[in-house]
Parts: structure tokens; C-alpha cells; sequence
């Protein structure tokens, strides 16, 4: 089987088992993984945190945005800009979202200000699945692969479930690691593995 069959068939197990997971066992995982997340020290020192706004199985990241704003840090959320390609854009206000490509809430147009990835400091990366080794297989279209790579300050810091962590992935030369991973059973420091 070649790396891209292979990587085809872990996101459809690893986006099943998430999909099985109820509505209230998402919230109260997404309640556990917040709380975590807000006492790392990568969260707590961020100065400019660069995260997705969550769809409805993803990990939640409503009050983590709120949580940002409210303490005056720079939030920044991806704007596609073509072809497996996005930017930063910084969000002011809740206010300023809108549905974007793949219904995914994004900066409105008239309220885009860009941020250049070398001034990110944390970068709050979904997926599709992780190892505990910080391997990271995402949606198929590459456009948190090309992120990471130009935000070459940043921490990466994977927020996702259990049920979404798999021994080993299919790695090209192009998949990007994460640092952390925060799950509701803990944080994973990938670098130790």
C-alpha cells in the first residue's frame, strides 16, 4: 500500500472514532483540554497565538479565543489564501467572523490586518491524527504543513482527543511535527518520546 492510501485510510479511522464520540463527551474532552492548555507555560508566555476556530467535532476553541482576547494577547486565525496555502490574520473581536472556505469561521475581509508568521510565539495545531512523537497527519491539503514552516518562532501545540492518537503515522518530508500534544487525559511532550 503506497503513503498516500495508507494516510487515506488513518484519516478516515481516526475521523470515525471521532465522530463517535457524543456531542457532550467533545465538550467535556474540549473542557478538560482547555484547562490544561491554560496552565502551560507556552500558552501562558504567548504574545501572539495563532489558532483555527473549531468545527463542530474538532476540539472546541471558542473560550480559548475569548480567553486570548480577554487578556490582551494578538490572536491570529488562518485565512486561506490559495492552494494549500494560508496566512495569518489577526482577530480584534469575535464580531469579525464570518464563514469562510469549507464553512470554516474566518476574519472578515474588511477587518483583515496580516501578521507575519516570525512574529508568532504558539501555534494551536488540529489534525486528523498525532503520535506521541509529535507526528501529525492533518485534512490532506497541506496548508498547516507550509504554515509551520514559515512561523519558525512558534511552539507547536497539538490540541485533539484520545481516541485520535495512533502508534505510529505515514511520514513524507513534508508532514511538520508538533511539540506538545494536549489531550483530555494530559499533555504529551513530544520531544521526550
Amino acid at each position: 500500500m503506497d503513503m498516500y492510501e495508507e494516510k487515506r485510510l488513518i484519516r478516515r479511522k481516526a475521523l470515525a472514532a471521532r465522530r463517535g464520540m457524543t456531542e457532550d463527551a467533545r465538550a467535556e474532552a474540549s473542557d478538560k483540554i482547555q484547562k490544561l492548555l491554560f496552565d502551560m507555560d507556552e500558552y501562558l508566555g504567548a504574545r501572539c497565538v495563532f489558532l483555527y476556530a473549531s468545527m463542530d467535532e474538532e476540539v472546541h476553541t471558542e473560550n480559548i479565543i475569548l480567553d486570548l482576547l480577554g487578556s490582551g494577547k494578538t490572536v491570529c486565525l488562518p485565512y486561506i489564501v490559495g492552494n494549500s496555502a494560508m496566512e495569518a490574520v489577526r482577530l480584534k473581536s469575535m464580531l469579525d467572523l464570518e464563514p469562510g472556505k469549507y464553512d470554516i469561521l474566518t476574519v472578515r475581509e474588511d477587518a483583515k490586518t496580516i501578521v507575519e508568521p516570525e512574529k508568532i510565539d504558539l501555534v494551536l495545531v488540529p489534525g486528523v491524527a498525532f503520535t506521541r512523537s509529535g507526528d501529525r497527519l492533518g485534512m490532506g491539503g497541506g496548508y498547516y504543513d507550509n504554515f509551520l514552516k514559515s512561523a519558525v518562532k512558534a511552539r507547536r501545540v497539538a490540541l485533539t482527543y484520545d481516541c485520535q492518537i495512533f502508534e505510529t503515522l505515514p511520514m513524507s518530508d513534508n508532514d511538520e511535527k508538533v511539540d506538545k500534544i494536549v489531550t483530555e487525559s494530559g499533555i504529551i511532550d513530544c520531544k521526550q518520546k
